[in-house]
């Protein structure tokens, strides 16, 4: 009787012994793949969204030089609340649209829906754009398709990605000022 409990712990003991020993090379085969945290690995900077925070126009066209587009349009929030807007649009690989009021850029928007931007996971997300997060930043949109972040920063005051597909997405939406949107 002690030979088959004696043989039945031998045979538990070796079977973990084999699938932690299958487990670990597995991950070093491919760490990223088991790495479940927010830690940023190595990302390419795409743009500095802090140094566009409440510039003027002539700041802006003196760091991007003259846009492609301008349009001036009104920024209706309410029946009775608008502001007088304008649209300084650049196209490249990417779509950049500032949007200025009272001669101040209020929101940055880059539309990369022809080449959508990859991520693993959201830690990935503040370090592609220069953005250091202050300690008071907060979530507030959970839903599968939505990032929304606010207190970004001292410069940024919200992140919204309105549409996530398969750790990509196509817009980014920074606001400066929040005194301008619900």
């Amino acid at each position: 009787m002690k030979k088959k409990g004696c043989l039945a712990a031998s045979i538990i003991i070796g079977l973990f012994a084999f699938g932690l020993v299958f487990g670990i090379v597995q991950m070093m085969k491919d760490p990223d793949a088991y790495n479940t945290s927010n830690e940023v690995q190595d990302v390419d900077l795409i743009v500095d969204a802090s140094q566009f925070s409440r510039i003027t126009s002539a700041e802006l066209v003196n760091v991007l030089g003259e846009p492609n587009n301008i349009e001036n349009w009104n920024y209706k929030i309410t029946e009775s609340k608008s502001y007088d807007a304008v649209t300084y649009t650049y196209q490249n690989d990417q779509v950049y649209e500032f949007m200025l009021i009272d001669d101040q850029v209020v929101r940055f928007t880059i539309d990369s829906s022809s080449a959508p931007i990859n991520f693993k996971n959201e830690g990935e997300i503040f370090p592609m754009f220069g953005i250091t997060p202050s300690e008071n930043l907060k979530k507030i949109q959970t839903a599968p398709s939505i990032i929304r972040y606010h207190l970004v920063s001292n410069k940024i005051a919200e992140v919204w990605i309105p549409d996530v597909k398969d750790e990509s997405f196509g817009m980014i939406k920074f606001t400066y000022n929040l005194n301008y949107f619900d």
